[in-house]
C-alpha cells in the first residue's frame, strides 16, 4: 500500500513503473490491488445492464477506440496512454 495524496493509503496499479515515485510491488501491494479489482468486477456483475446482442458486445469493447498517447504532457496525465471518450447525447431528457 502506498502513501500518498494527503498521507491516506492508496492502491497503486501492480504495473505502474516510474522513477519518480518508489511504488510498492510486493505481495501485500499486489495483494491490495488484486483485492480492489476483485471488488470492482464483483460490483459490476451486479448491473443488470447487458449488450443487447453479441455483435453490440463487441462494438463496446475498449479495442475498438484509438487510445492518445501522453506521456510527454507529464504532470498533466500520469499515464503514457490515456482514452478520451466523447459524452453522449441523453437519450431521455
Amino acid at each position: 500500500m502506498s502513501r500518498r495524496r494527503g498521507g491516506r493509503p492508496v492502491a497503486q496499479n501492480s504495473f505502474e513503473w516510474t522513477k519518480n515515485e518508489a511504488v510498492p510491488h510486493g505481495a501485500d501491494a499486489t495483494a491490495l490491488t488484486q483485492g480492489t479489482a476483485n471488488f470492482l468486477v464483483a460490483e459490476a456483475r451486479k448491473s443488470p445492464q447487458r449488450p443487447a446482442s453479441y455483435t453490440e458486445e463487441l462494438e463496446l469493447l475498449i479495442y475498438n477506440y484509438q487510445p492518445t498517447f501522453t506521456a510527454l504532457t507529464w504532470p498533466a496525465f500520469n499515464f503514457d496512454q490515456v482514452y478520451f471518450f466523447d459524452q453522449p447525447a441523453p437519450s431521455n431528457p
